[in-house]
């Protein structure tokens, strides 16, 4: 994992190789899974999803994880939203698995690169459909081929802006029937 952290930070040009984005993508959803539990009851991962990653490092269906670059002076930083949606037309809660969220997003940078996930357990939202990342490269589920950081566009910060709020954006616009808890 180290050399692939090395080329974040120091913003070496480098193919990524299918392994290499398995790998990074692990890496993010270790880190996702992480930062989702700064304050536990924010949590939108299951239980069953975090032990399936711990015991065989399988990454949640319901993860969609992307790659940018991007020209800011910032260095690290992270960003994570979540909120409970549903897009039937019961105005009622979704089942949750005991959780009080099931949408998250995600966005830090590390050096030159993006990393944004976007992790939704809602029964018809279509990730990619509902949501698109201009800039952004999708590396999980696993792309048809090697990515090369040298050919991702670096965003700049307003750019990076419109990712870190992509979600409240659509919760805004896309009105889905029920929505709480938005943080």
């Amino acid at each position: 994992m180290k050399p692939l952290l090395v080329i974040a930070v120091t913003g070496q040009e480098r193919t990524l190789e299918i392994p290499d984005i398995t790998l990074l993508a692990q890496w993010v959803c270790l880190k996702t899974m992480i930062s989702e539990h700064a304050d536990s009851e924010l949590a939108s991962t299951p239980a069953a999803d975090r032990r399936a990653f711990y015991e065989a490092r399988a990454i949640p269906g319901y993860y969609r994880i992307y790659l940018g670059a991007q020209s800011t002076q910032s260095v690290t930083w992270l960003y994570r939203h979540s909120s409970t949606i549903s897009l039937s037309s019961t105005v009622q809660p979704p089942l949750l698995d005991g959780l009080s969220r099931n949408v998250q997003t995600v966005t830090f940078i590390l050096g030159r690169l993006v990393f944004h996930v976007l992790a939704a357990r809602v029964s018809g939202f279509e990730l990619d459909r509902d949501l698109c990342y201009p800039g952004l490269q999708k590396i999980w589920p696993m792309p048809p081929s090697p990515v090369s950081t040298a050919e991702l566009r670096a965003l700049d910060s307003s750019q990076l802006a419109l990712v870190r709020e992509s979600f409240e954006t659509y919760l805004a616009y896309q009105r889905p029937r029920f929505v709480d808890n938005v943080i």
